[in-house]
């Protein structure tokens, strides 16, 4: 059959653009002129007919189209009868009742039944087209209802498995909207609608104030913003829940915020265990450590040869044992914290790192260059950072002369801050912990913890490294931070 492309005003047809019309007709020859005039007025339509109620039963069983357009005058059964069957089944798919013999009370009939549209039959490829968008309209508003009704019962599915719930609280209309995982997360299933009132009041009262001014402060700012509060369920259980609050601002301001909450009272009891767990274990390991280096040391020196060898060798690895505890244990630090940025002046930190290097090697020769003024907004931890940075130019340096030299230059776009030394080109392995992304950083024997760290301050930071050649013969690697 002949078709035609859909014009350009037409409405766009919502999900895929094969739309299935079931025509259904006890004239064979009335069924044929329309599927060819329904076909020509959109080509993405796809026309099935049936003769009669009966046949149109079967194909909608079999196959359930987007649409049915029926007559309603059939013997056997006639239009609203087969509607009324199809609606047990299909209570919400587009059915337009065509007809010759149209009247109020066909159709009012119809439409008691169920019907999304009644049409009188007419004649004109005007009709056609007419008929053609009652059909577009009927199966977009269809599919843009399973879409909502899939998307909810999504949310729903997702607000169970996360545990989480959301609202929209609006501050004008004062009206606030709660999902079913909110009202499941806060023990407010009692029916009783709740305002923002009634929402605060259901947490702990010392929390009311703080509440209220981070939805204020949502609202004047714009910023997106988590917060930790203690709740007591209705059997006086208690929980503790993460909101994170969102404005959602028109054209002139904020007038409403939107929250996700989550309870994470399970996580909380289990990240204080680990902690718990991570203390007693380091704190151990640490006494045991320095048990065996003490007892290697009284061996070392009281005796010689073969046996005061294992006796340094033991000391050797207790020392970067200790040391990788240690790391690790500012890692788990840096991991627990909330990252938080500061304004940091560059040149006092840098001599403040080559100072207590100075102290710690004394052998190493440091130099700082640095503009008095350059400052960026970084981590607090950024001095741990660089110092780990030239520690390991320092101690895996074997050169006679080891120099180590650190400097920033700023820019208005960005801070530079570069460590160079004149030592061995540092091993690919350790380049990777530092420039790969995290959770695909090697930690080859423990070695990479120290740079692990560094690469972790720098990125809570927004910061990038990159490796390149010393002036000095050997190694530079380079911070930089956005301005």
């Amino acid at each position: 059959m002949a078709s035609s492309a859909r014009s350009d005003d037409a409405e766009m047809i919502v999900g895929s653009d094969r739309v299935t019309v079931l025509v259904i007709d006890d004239d064979p020859d009335f069924v044929k002129l329309v599927a060819d005039e329904l076909e020509k007025s959109d080509e993405m339509f796809a026309i099935e007919t049936a003769s009669g109620g009966e046949a149109g039963l079967s194909t909608i069983k079999e196959r359930p189209p987007d649409c049915i357009v029926s007559d309603y005058n059939m013997p056997g059964m006639d239009g609203i009868e087969l509607l009324e069957i199809v609606r047990e089944d299909h209570p919400e798919r587009p059915y337009i009742l065509y007809t010759g013999e149209g009247s109020e009370n066909v159709a009012s009939r119809a439409f008691t039944a169920g019907a999304t549209d009644y049409l009188r039959k007419d004649a004109g490829s005007e009709h056609y087209n007419h008929l053609s968008t009652v059909i577009r309209s009927a199966v977009n508003k269809w599919r843009e209802t399973r879409q909502t009704e899939k998307k909810q019962e999504l949310v729903q599915q997702t607000e169970i498995a996360s545990d989480a719930g959301g609202f929209e609280l609006d501050v004008v209309e004062e009206t606030l909207v709660v999902t079913d995982g909110a009202l499941r997360i806060l023990d407010a299933t009692d029916g009783v609608e709740l305002t923002r009132k009634r929402l605060v009041d259901l947490f702990d009262p010392d929390d009311h104030e703080e509440i209220q001014q981070t939805i204020e402060r949502v609202l004047t700012t714009g910023d997106t913003t988590a917060k930790t509060f203690t709740y007591h369920r209705s059997d006086g259980e208690e929980r503790v829940l993460e909101i994170t609050f969102i404005s959602t601002p028109t054209e002139d301001s904020a007038t409403s915020v939107r929250g996700v909450i989550r309870d994470i009272t399970e996580q909380r009891e289990k990240q204080r265990q680990i902690n718990v767990f991570d203390r007693v274990l380091r704190h151990n390991l640490r006494n045991d450590l320095n048990v065996i280096r003490g007892t290697a040391e009284t061996i070392e020196s009281s005796t010689a040869g073969e046996i005061a060898e294992y006796g340094e060798q033991i000391i050797s690895k207790s020392d970067r044992l200790l040391d990788a505890a240690a790391k690790q244990r500012d890692i788990m630090e840096v991991l627990r914290e909330e990252p938080e940025d500061e304004t940091m002046p560059i040149e006092p930190v840098l001599q403040q790192v080559a100072t207590v290097m100075r102290r710690k090697h004394p052998n190493a020769k440091l130099t700082v260059d640095c503009p008095t003024g350059a400052a960026v907004e970084v981590s607090h931890r950024l001095p741990q950072a660089i110092k780990e940075l030239v520690e390991n130019g320092i101690v895996h340096n074997d050169r006679r002369e080891t120099t180590v030299r650190l400097a920033a230059e700023q820019s208005d776009a960005a801070l530079r801050v570069t460590v160079a030394d004149n030592g061995p080109p540092i091993p690919e392995m350790e380049r990777d912990v530092l420039v790969k992304p995290q959770e695909r950083t090697p930690l080859y024997h423990g070695s990479g913890l120290g740079l692990w760290l560094v690469k972790l301050i720098i990125s809570r930071s927004n910061g990038e490294i990159s490796f390149g050649e010393s002036s000095l013969d050997g190694n530079t690697i380079t911070i930089e931070f956005p301005r």
